[in-house]
């Protein structure tokens, strides 16, 4: 993960110390790792969005990654869950049961 020589050998973190620049990039490459198996699982650093058209379907999938995320070890904050939503806006785009289009108020600057 992390090495620093030190004047008695090397030294090797167990956990990343704040400071350390490359972190999001190894939260990125596990995130991927964990969904990447999962078809329609998007993850972007620490979010996951399910998209589903029906909700036995999203409820599947929320198990599903719900199990995948307990298998890696990793927690989720209750009160930072979002679930069964109609849409929901993200990075500029709202995602619904049709799939993922462009945050009119984002666009309304270029038009």
């Amino acid at each position: 993960l992390l090495t620093k020589i030190l004047h008695r050998g090397l030294f090797q973190y167990i956990r990343l110390p704040f400071d350390v620049k490359i972190a999001p990039a190894l939260l990125q490459q596990t995130m991927k790792a964990m969904l990447s198996e999962i078809p329609g699982l998007p993850g972007y650093l620490d979010d996951i969005i399910i998209i589903c058209r029906y909700p036995a379907e999203l409820q599947d999938q929320v198990c599903v990654e719900l199990e995948r995320v307990h298998e890696y070890g990793l927690r989720m904050r209750t009160e930072k869950c979002k679930l069964f939503l109609e849409s929901s806006k993200y990075q500029g785009f709202i995602f619904d049961a049709t799939g993922r289009h462009p945050d009119s108020e984002h666009i309304r600057a270029v038009q």
